[in-house]
């Protein structure tokens, strides 16, 4: 995906959250009023099943209801029924109970004692009191003339509150969590969108570099043999001229051409590794040789290998390996100088054979750790700033890691780990 791309998602990701999270809080605020109307007016259905059978049996006791209110325990009915209030009112809208005083008694408006009188149920609209919200019924009694002889009085509101309160929890807590929820969600897509950018820049930088690698390599190939003519020339120089002078401006170009030769070299070895040719190396013999090699070449530099018995045999491209090693531990030689010393300790780690090359130089600059291993990043005069890259990619090639363990004024420590059965044929 272009990065372009990835800015458009972005953008369109951004816009779909937060048009999700308003429609989420649209709908449960919707529904919250819904939910709130149908509990209402089931609340006033509850009621009104309530009064009607009361009602009818008021309505239906040959003394006539105010008899069969009296012969009623009032209280034990509002109570079994789960009413606040239930009490008999007379054709004025007044309490009959004898403690009328104590009840919390609100009689009906006149224009509900006219429905009343018409012999018509009346409701008022529910009110809220306490934070609690009460539905009243007033339900006509008629005598044997159709006169109104009393009014049936009922009023509900703690259950409904509690009911009504319980699902607004309910939903606001389940609004709470797939608001959570989208806000997770909107957060790992920002995190995924990040790491898809950095990775395409890096896909972006990866595929630049290759193709300036290919351009590069095949420029150093053309390099090469004007280079071999320069430095054919400068020892045919160095061997014919009599002036003292000439002979030692011949060296110096001879010195250049030897300096761009191994960079060429390693050059071409990063921008073309090839693919892996495998043998059975034995770790201890191969790294002996590599530091037997080295010795001579660094004659001031004291280096010592440390190796377990019984060490695994190594699958391994021979030459590349070589190549790696070398570069190791010559960087391990310049950084200790002359009197300074390099060690080499191999372990066999599970199915990893771990190489930790030290020396007790004074250590890589703060500054150059964090790219040690980028191309052409160099931390001594005439380095080429290839060796460690390269080594990098051999031990990748070979399905292994090359890291910086640690760097300071007391030296260096470089840890190579390969697997001891590396694929065939893997040169990337």
């Amino acid at each position: 995906m272009a990065a372009s791309g990835i800015h458009r998602v972005t953008r369109l990701v951004a816009l779909f959250t937060l048009l999700m999270v308003g429609a989420w809080i649209t709908a449960g605020w919707i529904f919250h009023g819904l939910l709130g109307d149908s509990l209402e007016s089931l609340g006033r259905q509850d009621l009104r099943d309530q009064g009607r059978l009361l009602q009818g049996a008021l309505a239906a006791h040959p003394g006539g209801a105010r008899a069969a209110w009296a012969a009623l325990d009032a209280d034990a009915l509002r109570a079994a029924a789960g009413l606040d209030r239930l009490e008999l009112l007379d054709a004025e809208g007044r309490s009959l109970a004898a403690d009328a005083d104590r009840l919390p008694a609100t009689p009906p408006s006149a224009r509900l004692m006219a429905d009343l009188a018409l012999g018509l149920e009346a409701s008022p609209p529910p009110w809220r009191e306490g934070g609690e919200l009460y539905h009243a019924l007033y339900l006509p009694l008629m005598d044997e003339n159709g006169e109104l002889a009393a009014v049936l009085a009922l009023e509900a509101g703690a259950e409904t509150s509690s009911r009504l309160a319980d699902l607004q929890r309910g939903l606001w807590a389940a609004t709470g969590a797939a608001l959570a929820f989208v806000v997770f969600v909107m957060l790992a897509m920002g995190a995924i969108l990040r790491q898809a950018r950095r990775r395409q820049a890096a896909l972006d930088r990866a595929g630049h570099l290759a193709r300036v690698g290919t351009l590069a390599a095949g420029l150093a190939h053309e390099i090469r043999n004007p280079l071999a003519i320069i430095g054919g020339n400068a020892e045919l120089i160095d061997m014919r001229a009599a002036d003292a002078d000439l002979r030692e401006r011949a060296g110096e170009i001879l010195e250049e051409v030897e300096r761009l030769r191994r960079l060429l070299t390693d050059f071409l070895h990063f921008a073309r590794p090839g693919d892996l040719r495998l043998q059975e190396i034995e770790p201890r013999a191969f790294w002996e040789t590599v530091l037997a090699e080295q010795r001579v070449l660094h004659a001031g530099v004291a280096m010592d290998l440390a190796a377990g018995d019984g060490l695994p045999i190594l699958r391994a491209d021979p030459d590349r390996l070589r190549q790696a090693a070398r570069n190791l531990l010559a960087n391990a030689a310049v950084a200790a100088g002359a009197g300074g010393r390099v060690s080499v300790d191999l372990a066999a780690t599970g199915d990893r054979l771990r190489v930790v090359v030290s020396d007790d130089g004074p250590g890589v600059p703060a500054g150059l750790r964090e790219n040690l291993f980028e191309p052409f990043v160099s931390g001594r005069e005439g380095g080429t700033g290839l060796g460690l890259a390269v080594s990098l990619g051999i031990a990748r090639a070979h399905g292994g890691t090359l890291r910086l363990d640690r760097s300071g004024p007391e030296g260096s420590v470089f840890v190579l780990e390969l697997p001891l059965d590396a694929v065939e044929g893997d040169g990337s």
